[in-house]
Formats: C-alpha cells, structure tokens, sequence
C-alpha cells in the first residue's frame, strides 16, 4: 500500500463525492460538511486497517513467520547461496 497513491485516491473519491454531494443537495454548505463527514469516515477506516495490518504482522512476526524466516527458508530449499539472491532484481508478481 503505497501512500501517495492511497492519497491521491482519497482526494480523488472525495471530490466525486463532493460533486454528487453538491448535486444532489444543491448546496455548497451542505456538500462542503458531508464531504468533511466523509473524509473523516475514510480516515477512520484507514487508521483502522493500518492498525490491522500492524497486528497481522506482529502476530506473524511472534510465530517466526516473518519475511526474512521466509526467504532464508527458500534459499534453504532451492539451494542457491545467500550472495547469489541478494543480487537478484525484485519483482511483483
């Protein structure tokens, strides 16, 4: 979760709503505090899955399943040494 672009995608949903606010109530006053209300909604919801993200990945990190457990396991496995991965180039799948 990249969060410039989390962000950007924020200010662009409220923006939206904010037209269809205004569209629909046919006031500015009225748009300006529902688009408030949603912001902080979207907020809220934000602080919370961060939270649940940071408690997904203590509770990973207490059983041993942590990112470096796993990739030190894979070069177990696939048998190619430390020095060969750490040049390896990065990719999402």
């Amino acid at each position: 979760m990249y969060a410039p672009r989390v962000f950007i995608s924020i200010l662009c949903v409220l923006v939206v709503f904010a037209l269809a606010s205004f569209f629909i109530s046919g006031s500015v006053y009225t748009a300006f505090i529902h688009t408030l209300l949603c912001a902080v909604i979207i907020q809220v919801g934000y602080f919370v899955g961060i939270l649940y993200l940071v408690h997904r990945e203590k509770l990973a990190g207490s059983r041993g399943r942590t990112d470096t457990a796993v990739a030190a396991r894979s070069r177990e496995v696939s048998n190619i040494p430390s020095e060969v991965t750490s040049h390896l180039p990065a990719r999402d799948i």
